[in-house]
């Protein structure tokens, strides 16, 4: 049996047949449900561990004996490109083969701190990343597996704690740190003021964030929104 040992498990996701689960302890790793059995892993870093103290990124909180460098928090994979996208404790973005975890194609450094959410848009010609820098990162994907940046959105006052791709990957909808969701259109590349009534009609891809009537009922009677996570 495996499973990840030191700290907390942060980056989840699912293709079928598999889940794919990162954290605190230098692992990346894959598992099948159907078959219910361990299937590979792959290092969130090859370098030595980092303090925390010592380097200039923010970094989220951690009990782990690894440094953030080797911490793992947001992941998500791109059957299409066949890519496993990885961001680590100290905001950087690295992208790898999907069928060798530690074979690096690309790295993404616009983020200046940890990113806790990435997903691909449905047609995965896509990447949104949210930082806890306050800014989205949308990232432009060619048919050939090249990482350009499309556009930063810098309207959150707070660090972005979810995002969710509408199904025709043309809205990104937001939630941060201060309880607040904002709508971006993409084909535009503007936030859009009036999204929650502009999208009434759109079908979503994910349902991630922890705020918006869908999942009013979540949260406990008088807790202050930090409980979900």
């Amino acid at each position: 049996m495996q499973s990840h040992f030191e700290g907390e498990i942060w980056g989840l996701d699912v293709v079928p047949g598999k889940v794919i689960t990162s954290g605190d302890d230098n692992k990346v790793m894959m598992f099948d449900y159907e078959e219910k059995k361990f299937v590979c892993k792959g290092a969130v870093s090859d370098h030595k561990s980092q303090n925390a103290a010592k380097v200039k990124a923010v970094t989220a909180s951690s009990m782990s004996v690894y440094g953030p460098n080797q911490q793992a928090r947001a992941i998500c994979v791109s059957t299409r490109h066949n890519h496993l996208v990885v961001c680590s404790n100290m905001g950087k973005i690295s992208v790898r083969a999907f069928d060798d975890f530690d074979r690096k194609i690309t790295s993404l450094k616009e983020s200046s701190e940890w990113c806790e959410c990435a997903r691909f848009s449905p047609c995965e010609k896509f990447l949104a990343v949210g930082s806890h820098d306050n800014n989205l990162y949308v990232y432009n994907v060619s048919d050939e597996g090249a990482y350009t940046l499309y556009k930063t959105f810098s309207k959150h006052t707070s660090y972005i704690t979810g995002l969710d791709w509408s199904a025709d990957s043309s809205y990104i909808r937001t939630s941060s740190g201060d309880y607040e969701k904002l709508y971006f259109n993409i084909a535009d590349k503007t936030q859009d003021g009036s999204g929650l009534s502009n999208t009434k009609d759109l079908l979503w891809a994910t349902t991630t964030l922890k705020l918006g009537w869908t999942v009013q009922g979540v949260h406990p009677s008088g807790e202050d929104g930090t409980h979900i996570n």
